[in-house]
Formats: C-alpha cells, structure tokens, sequence
C-alpha cells in the first residue's frame, strides 16, 4: 500500500510537471503571437504617415506633369519620364498599402497560436515592405519636386 502511494505521488508529481510545461509553452506562444500583434499594428501605423502625404505629393507631380506638357524637346521629354516614374512609384506605393490593409485579418488563427504566429509573421514582413516603397516613393517624389524650385 506504500508503493502504491509513492507511486501515484510520483505519476502525479510528472503529470502536474508535464501540465505546467505546456501551460508555459502555450504562454510562450501566446506572448510571440501578442508581440508580432503589436508589431504589425505599429508597422501599420507607421505606413500610414506616408500614406497620408502620398495625395499631396502626387496633386504637387500632377501639376508639374500639367506644366511641362506644354513644353517641347528633349529635357522635357527627360523630365516627362522622371515626374511619370515618381508618380507611378507613389501611386503603387499607395495601392500596397491599400490592398495589404483589406486584404490584412488581425483575426486570423486566433484558435491555432502556431498558425497565427506564421500569418503575423508574413504580415509583419508585408508591413515593412509596404513602409518602406512608401518611404522610397516620397523620398523619390521629394528630391524631385525639390530639385524643380
């Protein structure tokens, strides 16, 4: 009857062992999936800066397009080009951002921590690519509006 004591406190002491490594595991999973959560929110957020100015800048390349339209020769035809590119950069810069937000769910796997780890994780990544075209097609759309004054 003694073993039998031993030996229930023993399966016992390793069940309640094995219980807590999952339970801490799963916080652990819980913890990576809350922080690349709040990563992809401030990547959000981030691109969201940009996004908002992207309007103006193209309403300022607009202009310019409008003005040298009535010009003729080559450095027209090079700035043509220049102004064209700046604006097709912001305008895709605009539409990534646009279609990574609809087609974004912070929702996604809330039932499945693994998978929902792996969805925040592309997500994570998609919101420094949409950031950083849209930092690169201000930061294009800037030097040369700035080099036309």
């Amino acid at each position: 009857m003694k073993n039998f004591f031993l030996l229930m406190g023993a399966v016992s002491f390793f069940i309640s062992c094995n219980n807590a490594d999952k339970k801490s595991v799963g916080g652990g999973l819980k913890a990576k999936a809350d922080s690349l959560y709040q990563e992809v929110l401030h990547g959000h957020d981030e691109g969201m800066v940009g996004w908002m100015k992207i309007e103006d800048k193209k309403k300022a390349i607009q202009h310019l397009q409008d003005s040298v339209n009535t010009l003729a020769g080559k450095a027209s035809a090079d700035l043509k080009e220049r102004l064209s590119g700046a604006m097709n950069d912001l305008q895709t810069a605009y539409n990534d951002m646009d279609s990574w937000m609809r087609d974004m769910n912070l929702d996604s796997a809330t039932d499945n921590l693994e998978q929902r780890i792996k969805y925040l994780t592309a997500e994570k990544l998609k919101a420094v690519n949409v950031k950083d075209a849209i930092d690169k097609s201000l930061k294009k759309a800037d030097s040369l509006l700035s080099s036309l004054k």
